[in-house]
Parts: C-alpha cells; sequence; structure tokens
C-alpha cells in the first residue's frame, strides 16, 4: 500500500514504570500519565481532574506520587495508590483495586515482538495469526507486557469511581525491587 511506512523495527525500549489512570468518578473524572524511569525522571507527567460541571475548569493535579503492591511472582499490580499532595483544595488520594486484567500486548497490535502483528503492518488478505499461552504463563511474562484493567477506585473521602488502569515495569526499576529486567515480586 502505497503511503504506509514500515513497521519500526528499532531497539528502543519503553524502561521503567508507566502508570495510566483514566477514572470516572460521580462528579469528575481522573486522568494519570506517568512514564518514570528508573533513575526518576520522568518523561511523561500528568495528573488532571475533569468536572462533570462544564463551569468548573480542568484542574491540574500537580505531580502524583505512585505506589504499587504486585501480585508474588509476577510483575502485575495488586493495588495502586496515587497521591497528588499539591491537588487545589489539598492533598488528593486515590486507591486501585484491579477487578480484571488483560495483556494489551497480545494479539491486540501492540505487540512487543517484531515478529507480532502490528497496528498498521498489513500482511495480507488471507494472514491468521494465534497466539496459545496460559494466564500463569503471562504472568510470568508481564515484565515484558502492557497490562490493562479493569479496576474499582477510591478516593480518600469514600468517593468510588471505576475506569481503567494500565501498568508497565520494563527493565529494572529499583524504586518497586526491580533491579534486573526479569526481577518480579517476593
Amino acid at each position: 500500500i502505497q503511503g504506509v511506512a514500515p513497521a519500526n523495527s528499532s531497539t528502543m525500549r519503553l524502561e521503567g514504570m508507566w502508570t495510566y489512570c483514566c477514572v470516572q468518578f460521580p462528579d469528575f473524572e481522573i486522568l494519570i500519565q506517568v512514564h518514570e524511569a528508573n533513575d526518576g525522571r520522568r518523561h511523561i507527567d500528568e495528573a488532571a481532574r475533569i468536572w462533570k460541571d462544564p463551569d468548573r475548569p480542568l484542574e491540574a493535579l500537580g505531580r502524583a506520587e505512585i505506589t504499587h503492591e504486585f501480585v508474588p511472582g509476577t510483575r502485575r499490580v495488586r493495588s495502586t495508590v496515587v497521591t497528588c499532595p499539591r491537588a487545589p483544595g489539598g492533598s488528593f488520594t486515590m486507591r486501585a483495586e484491579p477487578v480484571q486484567h488483560f495483556y494489551l500486548n497480545r494479539g491486540t497490535g501492540y505487540g512487543s515482538s517484531s515478529t507480532d502483528w502490528r497496528n498498521g503492518h498489513y500482511r495480507g488478505r488471507s494472514w491468521i495469526d494465534t497466539y496459545d499461552a496460559t494466564f500463569e504463563q503471562l504472568d510470568r511474562e508481564a515484565h515484558l507486557e502492557v497490562v490493562d484493567y479493569v479496576a474499582r477506585y477510591q478516593v480518600d473521602d469514600g468517593t468510588e469511581g471505576i475506569g481503567m488502569h494500565e501498568t508497565h515495569f520494563r527493565g529494572p526499576f529499583e524504586r518497586c525491587g526491580f533491579m534486573t529486567d526479569d526481577d518480579v515480586a517476593s
């Protein structure tokens, strides 16, 4: 197809911690996006509250401090606490409790392997691919995967919401105890 660029085969990797939360609460939505490298630098750092009331402006919540608790033997989160200590009106904290997870990199076009089908990578009209793995195998390989969750959220004042929670821990991320590419939670 003319005008379609070939799939990117570079060796660039998203290393460190990626956390994304998009949450619907009764009166507002919360959007958190953080990509933090092992050395603490943040390449992406956004936290915002979007009010349902159109007369209320979007609120920048400041730097989000993120703490994850992990499922032992994996890099899959059991829970996450996000605190924005400089939020307008005072510190804002919410806790995410995953309900169900799936591996975004498997079969959706966001694959991490150069042999996986990728969004925009046309392989012909009759091309079919399958991926056969157990959840246990995928959990062991989670350090290679973007993991998406449907999650329940609760704000420190008791307000409850539901939304998407996405994480990725690639390579070493010492703050979470991952000293090498292959470390998992104990």
